[in-house]
């Protein structure tokens, strides 16, 4: 919006307040619809314990979670998967204190390698800019646990499809739940729509039906204390 950027009026944003619950609700169920088997169950149509006992189900308690990007959605999954009695470390623009008990700080972007070395599930909720954009891409999936789960609800362009695809097929990581991708739909002949590592869905975590009620609520209060 060219016009708003020239007219010199200051913008803020406080979409993490908005839509952060849904959002971070939604990064915690396609990680859960992976770890025990519910997305590969649904898939399968039938009463089939011998699929759960093949792949062996994934207990979150003691594990650790990478979240990349610690605005509001950030802030509120990691509060999530403290409950679920993970270790959080997070990652920002630049590294700053948290005010999250139970994350130590908030690391630089130049310890992404390190958070990516160290978690086993790296959930990504950061917005997309040139920045960010491949983040995630064949270099980065190398250097994951290969028993690692990739949760993104941020932005699809922060992962290379290509190398995403290609880390999966390969082993590099063990999973991935995916609510936005760089190509959004992926093509029918994409292979993420056969692994059974993988849960899409399709753009939808920030629906909620509280969602407008907090734009209200959130605009009412800020412009009481303009005025």
């Amino acid at each position: 919006c060219p016009e708003l950027i020239q007219s010199g009026a200051i913008l803020t944003c406080s979409k993490g307040e908005v839509a952060g619950p849904s959002l971070a609700e939604h990064a915690m169920a396609l990680l859960l619809a992976i770890s025990r088997n519910v997305a590969v169950m649904v898939k399968a149509g039938s009463w089939n314990k011998k699929i759960c006992q093949e792949r062996g189900a994934i207990e979150l308690m003691g594990m650790t979670m990478g979240i990349v990007g610690f605005g509001g959605s950030g802030q509120l999954l990691a509060r999530m998967a403290l409950g679920f009695q993970m270790k959080v470390i997070a990652l920002g623009r630049t590294a700053r204190a948290s005010t999250i008990e139970g994350v130590d700080s908030v690391w630089g972007r130049e310890r992404l390698d390190e958070l990516l070395e160290l978690s086993d599930v790296v959930a990504i909720c950061a917005p997309g800019t040139a920045d960010t954009r491949h983040m995630f891409d064949a270099a980065a999936f190398k250097k994951m646990k290969t028993s690692a789960i990739l949760v993104n609800i941020g932005r699809g362009d922060i992962v290379s499809d290509e190398a995403l695809i290609h880390a999966l097929q390969k082993g590099e990581i063990a999973g991935a739940g995916l609510d936005v991708l760089e190509q959004e739909p992926p093509p029918e002949d994409s292979p993420l729509w056969q692994m059974n590592n993988v849960v899409l869905t399709a753009h939808t975590a920030g629906s909620s039906p509280n969602r407008n009620e907090r734009n209200r609520k959130t605009f009412a209060e800020n412009f009481g204390r303009f005025m």
